[in-house]
């Protein structure tokens, strides 16, 4: 029989054992999983609570959430989340032909400020792109009195210099396009302003210092007549980006038209008599622009500026050109009778003419002649009235932008009589690297906001004649006195008047002279002139002997800078005096201008008052009517003014 395995007490029970471990293992699982709550929490990425305080940390947390949703402020440089959907219905709206010139294309999709440049490591200086400015073209002066349609309480004529130049932007912006282009800056170059300077000539013929010129352009004004700010970009000084880049795209939008502003500002018109407010583009050099400009006018097309870019919500004071006809009153004006004399031109009276450049405007015919040895009078002429000219052709500035070049011009008002100046002038542009600190080589290139130009060459020099010119033309030797003609120019009208003198006794003084009125339509109305030459009378000759071996009267006098000269009568000379017959016909035309602008404004006048309704009967009994305050035009100034001026 056999015999049963022997067998240890760790084989009896292993299986058990083994069985008894997994169902422990069972049962904490079910406890630690299934029957018991967790210990801890996490609420926030760094907190862990008890399941017990859970509810109160949430709830405090969303206390302060709220809190800080309501106390929360918008910065406002941050830049707002643009209007995409907008943008694409415009555009839908708008074909891409209209989007052509290159104001549109920088204004309307400029990149935005970026972190990294567009090449890897792609640095440019700021040397680089100042050395690529090109120099603006010499300019071109024009030194005109004019009567400008601004307020002024007394109306006076002012010199005023209208100085042009040609701006090669074209050039520049394909030199900037070189040294952009690795570092995906805009290329596009935008002006913000002109700084110009002027030089008076010495006694010596030297040039004096150079001073800056305050230029005057004709304000910008809301339809309430409010001031409009000019727009100022600051430099960069690292916080400021996004406000930079906001006045990056207002001075560069074309619809703004700030371009415009500080290309070419805008001049007020001035006064024409018989012709009313002209264009003040009749004074304007012509440029190779405008003479490229009026060769490519299509057939019939009216001569004249191009309408400008109004500044946004920008009244338009300046007032459409009238053309009045020109009909004088009581027939034509009888011509002025003086003799043909010798030419006797003495050392004083050349230096005279040499300053006024020796040249003077023959336009028109001569006053009547007195036939040498007699007093028949030569054929006589009708003067012709002094008709504006055409205004200087100025294409609109998209149009010379597209070809390259832009006008760029200024007015100065500050000249005085009698001196000779000459001009100069450089730009502000825009700086390309400013606030891409990213993509300069020194941070401090990004800082600047505006870049110089190299100042223009000097222009021609401009003479500016004297207002008062004065000529003897007669004597009264039995009282020690001469009779003299004084010219002078008021109103935008020249003028004539005649004064008997003794010695000691200065040349001209303050005299009522019938004039068209701009403040009253052209009315003919009396206005002191002032007729003042600066001149003091020394000593009378009655018998001084010229080369002909013939008498005349002769007058020594302190001239506007207290230096002696000499002067003969007019009437002794065997030749027309050719500066004195200058002033004849040109006051001679005047006149002319004057009688049209008197009779077309009576004309108006006459029917304003008969399209003016009947006023209402007030019965006696009838309380006084109040009177009311004046009523306001459309841009805001009362009815009853014009032109800026008090019809008082």
């Amino acid at each position: 029989m056999a015999k049963p395995s022997q067998m240890n007490i760790v084989e009896e029970h292993l299986e058990k054992g083994l069985l008894g471990l997994c169902a422990l293992g069972l049962v904490f699982a079910v406890f630690y999983w299934v029957l018991s709550s967790p210990r801890s929490v996490s609420v926030e990425p760094e907190a862990r609570v008890s399941p017990s305080k859970v509810d109160e940390v949430l709830l405090e947390t969303a206390r302060r959430t709220q809190a800080r949703i309501e106390e929360f402020r918008p910065d406002p440089n941050m830049r707002q989340t643009p209007d995409y959907k907008a943008d694409f219905v415009r555009l839908q709206a708008q074909p891409w032909q209209e989007q052509k010139t290159p104001w549109n294309v920088y204004a309307g999709f400029q990149p935005l400020i970026t972190d990294q440049p567009i090449a890897e490591g792609a640095k440019v200086k700021l040397v680089d792109i100042i050395d690529a400015i090109p120099q603006p073209d010499k300019p071109l002066v024009r030194a005109e009195p004019e009567l400008p349609d601004r307020p002024m309480d007394n109306p006076a004529d002012v010199m005023t210099a209208h100085v042009v130049s040609v701006l090669p932007l074209g050039r520049l912006q394909e030199a900037w396009r070189v040294k952009l282009k690795d570092v995906g800056l805009p290329f596009v170059p935008y002006v913000l302003g002109i700084q110009a300077e002027v030089q008076e000539q010495l006694p010596d013929g030297k040039w004096g210092p150079s001073r800056e010129v305050k230029a005057v352009a004709m304000p910008l004004i809301d339809q309430q007549n409010n001031p409009i700010a000019i727009p100022a970009i600051p430099n960069f000084d690292g916080s400021n980006a996004v406000a930079i880049d906001d006045m990056r795209r207002l001075v560069s939008d074309p619809a703004d038209g700030w371009q415009q502003f500080f290309l070419q500002p805008e001049y007020w018109q001035i006064w024409w008599p018989g012709f009313g407010w002209v264009d003040w583009r009749v004074n304007l050099p012509e440029t190779s622009i405008s003479k490229e400009a009026k060769t490519e006018q299509p057939a019939g097309a009216l001569p004249g500026a191009a309408p400008t870019t109004p500044m946004p919500g920008m009244t338009q004071t300046v007032r459409p050109m009238v053309r009045t006809t020109l009909t004088p009153r009581g027939g034509p004006p009888q011509p002025r009778q003086f003799i043909e004399d010798l030419e006797e031109s003495g050392p004083p009276r050349q230096a005279r003419q040499q300053r006024r450049g020796g040249a003077f405007v023959e336009g028109g015919t001569p006053s009547v002649g007195v036939m040498p040895g007699g007093n028949v009078p030569a054929t006589t002429a009708q003067p012709e009235p002094i008709v504006p000219p055409e205004p200087t052709l100025v294409p609109p500035l998209a149009n010379q932008l597209l070809k390259g070049s832009a006008l760029v011009w200024f007015h100065d008002t500050s000249l005085e009589s009698l001196k000779v100046y000459r001009y100069r002038l450089r730009v502000k542009l825009l700086n390309p690297l400013l606030a891409f600190a990213n993509a300069v080589a020194d941070p401090n290139d990004a800082a600047p906001a505006a870049l110089l130009s190299p100042y223009s060459d000097w222009s021609d020099p401009v003479f500016v004649p004297q207002v008062t010119e004065f000529f003897l033309v007669g004597s009264f030797p039995a009282q020690g006195s001469v009779r003299v003609a004084v010219f002078s120019r008021a109103l935008g009208q020249q003028v004539k008047e005649t004064f008997t003198i003794v010695q000691g006794q200065s040349i001209g003084q303050l005299k009522d002279i019938e004039l068209a009125h701009p403040a009253q339509e052209g009315k003919i109305s009396k206005v002191p002139v002032d007729f003042f030459t600066n001149a003091i009378a020394v000593e009378f000759n009655f018998n001084k002997l010229l080369a002909t071996r013939r008498t005349a009267v002769e007058m020594v006098y302190l001239d506007e800078r207290g230096q002696l000269r000499t002067m003969v009568d007019v009437r002794a000379l065997s030749k027309t005096n050719p500066e004195y017959k200058h002033y004849m016909d040109l006051e001679e035309k005047t006149k002319v201008s004057r009688r049209a602008a008197g009779a077309a404004a009576e004309v108006a006048a006459a029917e304003a008052a008969a399209t003016k309704p009947a006023a209402k009967t007030v019965a006696p009994t009838a309380r006084p009517v109040t009177p009311t305050a004046r009523p306001v035009g459309p841009t805001g100034r009362p009815i009853g003014r014009r032109g800026n001026f008090d019809l008082r």
